[in-house]
């Protein structure tokens, strides 16, 4: 049975990328540590096990603190037609915080697709929490054991989900801190602020 998960934003293709690149680059790092630990480097496999699990326990805390804190702006009519499909958006969100996108959030998401600046910022720790540990592990590995396609492509991805999670986010976030400051609405937006119903 084919079921629709109805998302109530427009498309937009940087979005998408976000979660993409997130994706591949979560999937990437995993290879990674299955290679590392076929080729016997038990401690950068350990370590980059550690790595992964502290992220994805972090982003799982961070999605389920989301929900239950925003609960009050989020569409549940669209969420009970359809609970399958969003429980498998908030599970895959515990490895891409990014999905959480996916969500059918009321009113408009000026942050970067996200509904607060808070929420919006936090990609930024998952990847301090994952990248930067990984960006280590890799290059070590590179230095010490071999230059193979895997460790190459986890390192690529894991240097462009950070500096493109760093660079985007500042921007974004400093782009609408600016323009709410000039229309002084202040920074942190306030529950039932944003008129009707909007699309992100």
């Amino acid at each position: 049975m084919y079921v629709k998960i109805v998302v109530k934003r427009d498309f937009d293709m940087w979005r998408a990328f976000d979660i993409l690149l997130a994706a591949e680059d979560f999937c990437s790092d995993v290879l990674f540590l299955i290679e590392a630990f076929d080729v016997g480097a038990i401690t950068i496999a350990i370590a980059s096990s550690v790595c992964l699990a502290i992220a994805v326990g972090f982003t799982f805390s961070v999605v389920l603190g989301t929900i239950w804190l925003s609960r009050t702006r989020l569409d549940f009519v669209v969420i009970k037609k359809h609970p399958a499909c969003y429980t498998l958006v908030i599970m895959f969100a515990a490895a891409d915080i990014e999905m959480l996108k996916l969500l059918p959030w009321e009113g408009k998401c000026n942050y970067d697709g996200f509904p607060t600046v808070l929420l919006a910022c936090m990609p930024l720790a998952v990847a301090f929490i994952e990248d930067v540990p990984q960006l280590i592990l890799n290059t070590i590995y590179l230095a010490t054991y071999s230059t193979t396609p895997i460790a190459v492509i986890s390192l690529v991805f894991t240097v462009l989900s950070l500096l493109w999670r760093v660079a985007k986010r500042f921007m974004v976030v400093l782009a609408q801190f600016m323009a709410e400051d000039e229309s002084g609405s202040g920074w942190m937006p306030r529950a039932g602020r944003g008129g009707p119903v909007g699309y992100c």
